[in-house]
């Protein structure tokens, strides 16, 4: 009997052992849902709830790096863990949510400027911001097909909610388009997804059937020229919500999608040919919409898709068999917020409404520093300076080319797509170092979170990307 309980109590302490991020979410989703209910809207409670939740992701990326290290230092190497079949606990998995709690904790440190003028209150918004968090932490823990698109789809729900907790307009829809989108996109899967079990004898009708559900998902996450989340209108004034929609998402969109691969061949013709011509076009869309965009947000979002969908390419060539686009993905995806964290402070600092590219134009002048952050993070995005991400980037263009002779094709399309961007980019870093005086903005000479600690941050970022 004792030996029973002893066997027992075990197996529940490593079950909280590998929920115990989520242990933590469930604790600060409760605190802030209390605080929501029965505090009032003052800026004392808006600080507190941003400390409790900035306090959970530190805490989580802690207990992860944790867990990391000791199954390193003690065991001499991860043993990875499947708990029913539907859960799979890895050292890369593990090093995957670090990073998502570390993401959102940036996020945080980045966007407390603009949250803290919701009309909502602010515990409201952080609650949906650690539930995105949570249902982050599942799908890159989860090993079921249909349970990780379901996760896709409620992180997808929650980012909604973060939006419309923020939303300026009162008593309307916050974004008919993002519910339109999101709402087709689940109904194609779903529908795509329940003929399969008809139609499972047959080879190729099965195979057609997972391309449409493939590109259900790019519907989801984003990956979708024309037709995807930069038609919709609310994102324009809300950066915070844009972070989530433009970066955040396609991001787990990758890992989601690396994750479902599994359940299926990807590398037979019928499967693979019609999505890598979709991709290709993918690619140059993408890449032209981004060489004509003049604000500074729609940029970030083509770049963002284009990055990820090139991941999405490698993925569907070599099945799952190396960590190499999950890599450059999360890479891309810190790059980006640098980036992100740059235009922050330039929107908090020149008090303006709305952030274009004509606004970075002549801050060499008053603002040097900056002014080559801005620059350094716009070459890293586009693999232009050396670093991890452009090596990993020169590797898998490398691989799709031995791959097989139409992988050159794609080498001509994804060169092409960032040529166009780099084009773009040179022509930004001019407009950053114009000395046209006339178009001088004022100088950063308030003493706030975004001039300095998010810039000595910014730093940190552009010399671990290129150095590890």
């Amino acid at each position: 009997m004792e030996n029973l309980l002893s066997d027992n109590l075990d197996g529940l302490n490593e079950i909280i052992s590998y929920f115990s991020t989520e242990l933590f979410y469930l604790i600060g989703i409760i605190i802030n849902i209390v605080m929501f209910l029965f505090l009032k809207k003052t800026t004392t409670t808006k600080r507190l709830s941003d400390l409790i939740t900035s306090g959970v992701f530190s805490i989580n990326a802690l207990i992860l790096f944790g867990i990391y290290a000791k199954n390193y230092l003690a065991f001499g190497g991860f043993n990875p863990v499947a708990l029913n079949n539907s859960m799979y606990f890895s050292a890369q998995g593990v090093i995957l949510s670090m990073f998502v709690n570390i993401f959102m904790l940036i996020f945080i440190l980045i966007t407390y400027k603009f949250t803290r003028k919701t009309r909502f209150k602010l515990p409201a918004v952080n609650t949906a911001l650690l539930l995105v968090a949570m249902c982050a932490g599942l799908l890159i823990k989860t090993n079921n097909f249909i349970l990780t698109y379901l996760l896709l789809d409620v992180l997808t729900i929650f980012i909604y909610k973060y939006g419309s907790f923020m939303r300026i307009r009162k008593y309307t829809v916050f974004s008919s388009g993002y519910i339109l989108f999101g709402t087709v996109a689940s109904i194609l899967f779903l529908l795509f997804y329940s003929m399969t079990f008809i139609v499972s004898k047959n080879a190729v009708q099965l195979d057609i059937l997972r391309v449409c559900m493939t590109l259900a998902i790019f519907l989801k996450i984003g990956l979708f020229p024309v037709y995807n989340y930069i038609a919709t209108r609310e994102y324009k004034f809300n950066i915070p919500y844009s972070i989530l929609l433009f970066t955040f998402l396609p991001w787990m969109g990758v890992v989601a999608f690396n994750k479902m691969t599994e359940s299926f061949n990807t590398t037979n013709e019928v499967y693979q040919i019609p999505l890598l011509i979709f991709i290709c076009a993918s690619v140059v869309s993408f890449s032209l919409f981004a060489s004509k965009q003049k604000n500074i947000i729609k940029f970030n979002a083509n770049l963002s898709y284009l990055i990820n969908i090139f991941c999405i390419m490698y993925i569907i060539y070599f099945a799952n068999q190396d960590y190499k686009p999950i890599e450059l993905s999360t890479g891309c995806t810190f790059i980006l917020m640098a980036f992100w964290s740059l235009i922050c402070a330039l929107k908090i600092n020149l008090k303006v409404n709305k952030v274009n590219i004509t606004s970075f134009k002549g801050l060499f002048v008053n603002n040097r520093v900056f002014a080559s952050l801005c620059a350094f993070v716009l070459l890293m995005m586009i693999f232009v300076l050396p670093s991890y991400n452009s090596l990993n980037f020169i590797y898998m263009l490398k691989n799709i080319y031995v791959y097989d002779k139409t992988g050159l094709y794609i080498i001509y399309a994804v060169v092409f797509g960032f040529a166009v961007i780099l084009f773009n980019v040179l022509k930004f870093i001019k407009n950053i170092y114009s000395f046209d005086k006339n178009n001088v903005k004022n100088r950063f000479t308030t003493r706030t979170t975004q001039n300095y600690v998010v810039l000595a941050m910014i730093i940190i970022f552009l010399i671990t990307g290129m150095f590890l």
